[in-house]
Parts: C-alpha cells; structure tokens; sequence
C-alpha cells in the first residue's frame, strides 16, 4: 500500500516537534500498523532519525513550526466542570478501575464522558427515552441517572463486579437502572428486541468485537432509535471505518453526528506486556514507554431511518477473535506484518 500520504504528515509532525511513537500516533489519523510501516520506511531512508525511542525529522521545515500553536483540532469542553452532577459522578467512580483486562476494559476519561452526555443531552435523545448501556465499565449508566432525564436506563454487562458496583450505587442513591449480565457475543434475547429509543456504547474495535456490539444494539432499537459509539484511526483503517459507514447504510442507518478527537481513553497498565504489543513489536526499535498511554476516538452517532434491520456480524478471518484483528494494538502472539 503506498503511503507516501502518510510519510508526509510524519516528517511534518516531527518537524513540529520530536515526539515518541505513541505521541505520533495519538496525532496522526492512521492506524497503528499503517504508522509502523511510514516509520520504517522513512528511518530507512534516513528522512527520520531515532534516539532513545524519540523520533525526529532530518529535514529542516521551510516554514515556521510556530504556527501550528496557533490551531487545535481538540472539541470544546461542552459542560462546566463544575457543575454539581459531574462532581457528583466523579464521586461515584473514586477508586473504581476495572481489573478485567481480557475483557479489554478501558475507562473513558470523566470529562469526555461528561462532554458525550451533554452532546446526547443537547440532541434531545435522553429525556423521556429508554436507553440500553453497552458494557459500562466507564459507568456511564449512573452518569445518565444523575440527570433524572431517562425513563428507564438498562446496562448489559458481562462482568459481575461492574454490575454489582453499579448497584450498590445506584441502590445508595435511589436510581432506577436495570442490571442484565449479559455476553454481548450472544444474541439479545428476545424481550429486549425493539424496546429501546438509543444504545450507547464504547466497544471493541476489532471487526468481531464492533460488529457484535452494533448488531446488538440496532437489534434493540425501535424504528427511529439512534446509537452512540467511539471509534478511533488507530485500530481502524480507512478501508474499515468506510464498509461500516456502507453497512451502516444498507442496514438503514445515517451517521447524523461525527465529532473526532471527542473520547480518551487512558491505559495505566503500562508495565504488563509491554514489550508484547503488537506496535511495539512491529517497529525497528523500542519506543519510548509513556507514562501514561493515550488513545482518542470520535464520537459517532447513528439513526434509524425508521426501517432498518440489525448489522451482521462478519465472518472471523484467519488469526481474528472477538479482540484481536489484523489492525488491533493489544498483546497478542500473533504481530501485524509491518513490514509489507
């Protein structure tokens, strides 16, 4: 694949400034194996240079790297942070992190959660709506209850603890959510099919684990329903992120809202496996291990047209599970190619 497009916007980041290869990932709209293989290229070529996992351009800019403080792509905050319920929420979630690292559990920062439930505040989707929470290990269940706004908050959970959590909130504080531990990879049960005005959701992005997620969802919306789910262009190519839009579409649904850089998602498990990670393996030399590793995603909203059926879920390719495919960046035996 050429990636000369790409191999431009490196050397014009690292003219701007040297970053690690997690820096230049986070900046960049690229998955983490199409970067891997820029990367390569370019120190092959000797158009970059690498030191102790920091990367650099060999070209001098022909403009003032200045300028680009002047610009930011990063979205507005859409809430006052101190505002009582967000303060209130983050009381919730003190000392809460998820342990379940096979389940891919990884918390949205509280601000960003903040910001989508005032997007879907804003939108007119929550009040009075019956909304279905997808896996809530950000707790967003007790986020939407806080507002008093929702008839009836449902979480399909698969992990115990998540669950009980939230309950053990939710009873304290006198919210109505109904708690279902439930495996997303299974089907929805049939009492749940079609009884929901919106799901919301922060799924995986390998294509079993997104596909399974959206089938699930769609399956539980009411005609004119609405969805709400992240996605980044580090785990998902080009190529992936358009046969969504496309089967979004012939399965009747409209992107109406697309907001990029919108969700961070921070990883503190640093240390486990680093050296397994598939970017980490796939480049020539070991990157700079962040302190804190740093993933962002854009918000997506989707639409029922009011006649739309639920997304199939694709067939496993060779080497994919519900976690894992060719562009995920998670510790797996199997390293994308980076090389081809």
């Amino acid at each position: 694949m050429d990636n000369k497009w790409l191999e431009r916007k490196v050397i014009v980041s690292l003219q701007i400034k040297p970053k690690t290869a997690w820096q230049l990932l986070e900046d960049l709209d690229c998955s983490a194996k199409q970067l891997a293989e820029a990367i390569i290229h370019l120190l092959k070529k000797e158009l970059i240079r690498e030191k102790k996992g920091i990367l650099s351009s060999s070209i001098q800019p022909k403009w003032d790297p200045i300028v680009f403080k002047h610009f930011s792509c990063k979205p507005k905050q859409f809430f006052d942070s101190n505002n009582a319920l967000f303060k209130r929420f983050r009381i919730f979630g003190k000392g809460f992190i998820p342990q379940e690292l096979h389940l891919n559990q990884q918390r949205v920062n509280d601000i960003d959660l903040f910001n989508k439930l005032s997007v879907m505040t804003l939108k007119k989707d929550i009040a009075d709506a019956s909304i279905a929470v997808l896996g809530d290990d950000d707790l967003f269940s007790l986020a939407l209850a806080l507002t008093g706004l929702p008839k009836k908050i449902t979480v399909f959970e698969i992990d115990k603890k998540i669950l009980e959590y939230i309950g053990k909130i939710a009873q304290r504080e006198g919210f109505e959510i109904d708690l279902v531990q439930h495996d997303i990879s299974k089907p929805l049960p049939q009492k749940y099919v079609e009884k929901f005005d919106g799901f919301v959701t922060e799924q995986p992005e390998a294509r079993i684990g997104l596909y399974s997620f959206l089938r699930f969802g769609t399956k539980a919306l009411k005609p004119n329903g609405w969805g709400y789910f992240s996605l980044t262009c580090v785990e998902n190519s080009w190529s992936k992120w358009r046969q969504l839009q496309a089967d979004l579409s012939q399965n009747g649904f409209a992107i109406t809202s697309l907001i990029e850089q919108f969700s961070t998602y921070l990883d503190d498990d640093l240390e486990e496996d680093y050296d397994n990670l598939r970017f980490v393996r796939a480049l020539p030399f070991k990157p700079a291990n962040e302190q804190q590793r740093v993933y962002t995603a854009a918000l997506v909203r989707i639409q029922s047209t009011g006649n739309h059926t639920p997304l199939r879920v694709p067939k496993p390719r060779k080497g994919e599970s519900f976690f894992v495919d060719e562009e995920t960046v998670v510790e797996e035996a199997i390293p994308f190619n980076a090389s081809k």
